[in-house]
């Protein structure tokens, strides 16, 4: 009897590679002196530093890194971010962790927000609340658009500097500056539906009050004379 070794595949969220991260894969690749691929749409290089000269800040359509033994080959395109290790050997399952450990690191933050679940989570929990309280299925819909652009145009952002040569503030923390601006839309609508009930309870409260009449002094005393 022989174990049978089954290929690994997995996905990732959008993730965000620099220089540095992609220089990690390759040493994770480096298992056994087996021979490692970096290939574009156009073109293979032999390191990612000729792949950095040749492409400068332009990011390539997509990224394959791949090993022949055992066969790895990690994919890095526009619409998706997976790995595909062809067996379950010692040496693919060291780079199948190497590579998980390097890749979970550099999802985008926070990674839960960007999945599928999410962000139609989100979205339905924006229309079911804009029946009570008007825009409140903004935040739910900048969020769908936002996520839905990541995911298909930008799912493995490739960035060929290094991380701390990153250049502008703005450039540097974008999805940082986009997650609070739709958190403060998404308070002030938690906000307004939380207010507008309390509002109408406070209302009826005060009308449901007995109202407490005087009765004028003036006519109690002709009414002994």
């Amino acid at each position: 009897m022989e174990k049978i070794n089954k290929p690994i595949r997995k996905e990732y969220l959008p993730v965000v590679l620099y220089v540095e991260d992609l220089e990690h894969i390759i040493d994770a690749f480096r298992v056994g002196g087996n021979k490692i691929e970096v290939r574009t749409d156009e073109y293979s290089f032999s390191s990612v530093s000729e792949l950095s000269d040749h492409y400068g800040v332009q990011q390539p359509k997509y990224l394959i890194i791949s090993s022949s033994n055992p066969f790895v080959e990690l994919d890095l395109r526009k619409s998706e971010t997976s790995y595909y290790i062809a067996g379950g050997s010692k040496d693919a399952y060291e780079i199948a962790y190497k590579l998980d450990k390097i890749l979970s690191a550099r999802q985008r933050i926070p990674s839960w927000a960007y999945s599928t679940y999410f962000v139609f989570s989100f979205f339905f929990l924006g229309v079911m609340l804009g029946y009570w309280v008007k825009g409140a299925i903004l935040p739910g819909l900048v969020w769908y658009g936002w996520a839905a652009y990541i995911n298909l145009y930008k799912h493995s952002k490739i960035v060929l500097e290094k991380r701390n040569n990153k250049r502008g503030f703005f450039k540097r923390n974008s999805d940082t500056i986009i997650l609070l601006l739709i958190g403060a839309v998404a308070g002030a609508v938690a906000t307004a539906v939380l207010t507008s009930p309390i509002q109408k309870l406070m209302e009826k409260f005060s009308t449901s009050e007995p109202s407490v009449s005087v009765e004028n002094p003036s006519k109690k005393i002709e009414k002994t004379k």
